[in-house]
């Protein structure tokens, strides 16, 4: 009984740092979007102008 309550808790502690790291990976991701957002943006400026 005890073990199997083990191995659920480490099932969620495994799920937690799963979800961190995408959470993390997400942003990073979102992050370099924007970045070339911004940069797609200034370039179609400088052409129109």
């Amino acid at each position: 009984m005890l073990q199997q309550i083990i191995y659920k808790i480490q099932d969620l502690v495994k799920l937690r740092q799963f979800l961190i790291v995408a959470v993390i990976c997400k942003e990073i991701v979102l992050n370099k979007i924007r970045e070339t957002l911004v940069i797609l943006n200034k370039t179609k400026w400088k052409s129109h102008l």
